[in-house]
């Protein structure tokens, strides 16, 4: 993930050359409209004009790329291993793709979809994120499902590991029961 320096940076080299093109343009137009007298009274007026639109419109395509990313999809579930003796929660360790919400120690939740709705089936914590970007995940707490242990079936299926859903938030109602750290 970018810092924002970067991303502004990345912004001004994609804007500046078409902003500053239709700016000038436009303040050449102005400046040819103005009488003579007036244009040594109005060029600090077009100056500071000329760099609020240009700062406004790499502001703007920054916020645009930032919010175009913030709506990627969620990683899927790429493998599922019973979780190694160092780890004492000993919950199944998931291993996600690579997303830029996810951050390491970060409070997980994990969904599975029955009969079309998101039911949440446990939370988690992430352990590392890989040199390839890839994610850890162990589930440090399962919650009961209606329709029978998902855990077993997604621990021995890998097609049923990768229909689950894993969010980089927990709901407000889970912060207030005891999860194991």
């Amino acid at each position: 993930m970018s810092s924002l320096g970067a991303e502004l940076y990345v912004s001004t080299k994609r804007t500046i050359i078409g902003v500053t093109t239709v700016v000038g343009l436009a303040v050449a137009f102005i400046a040819w409209l103005m009488a003579p007298s007036r244009v040594f009274d109005a060029r600090w007026v077009i100056i500071s004009a000329t760099l609020a639109i240009v700062v406004g419109v790499i502001l703007f395509d920054t916020a645009f790329r930032l919010n175009q990313r913030s709506t990627l999809p969620l990683p899927k579930v790429k493998a599922v291993l019973k979780a190694p003796a160092t780890y004492r929660e000993g919950g199944p360790l998931l291993l996600l793709e690579p997303h830029p919400l996810f951050s390491h120690s970060a409070a997980v939740s994990i969904y599975s979809t029955i009969d079309g709705f998101e039911i949440m089936i446990g939370l988690g914590r992430v352990t590392a994120i890989q040199e390839d970007g890839r994610i850890q995940v162990i589930v440090l707490q399962k919650e009961d499902s209606p329709h029978g242990d998902i855990w077993a079936s997604v621990q021995s299926d890998l097609h049923a590991a990768q229909g689950l859903i894993v969010r980089p938030y927990v709901p407000l109602d889970s912060w207030f029961q005891e999860i194991p750290s």
